[in-house]
């Protein structure tokens, strides 16, 4: 992605996390796919812009990861306690 980047945007983050899967021009048209649909939402709609920033993939990852956790202790006979530290 050249030209005008935003350090800790969450389409920075997606195309990096795309690019590793997928390579960079799949990643490149899927960001830019993504980028006019919030285009076409903003005039539609009268939405407005918010950029969720980078970490929302990972918070979104984190919170996956514990629902799966937690899935699979009820299947064995478990319940998951948050540890607060």
């Amino acid at each position: 992605m050249g030209g005008n980047q935003k350090k800790g945007s969450y389409y920075r983050a997606k195309y990096y996390k795309l690019k590793a899967r997928r390579g960079a021009k799949k990643a490149i048209v899927a960001i830019a796919h993504r980028i006019s649909k919030a285009i076409y939402n903003i005039i539609k709609h009268g939405d407005t812009f918010k950029d969720l920033g980078e970490d929302y993939l990972t918070a979104q990852t984190r919170q996956r990861t514990v629902n799966n956790l937690q899935k699979k202790a009820r299947q064995l006979g478990y319940e998951l306690v948050p540890c607060m530290n």
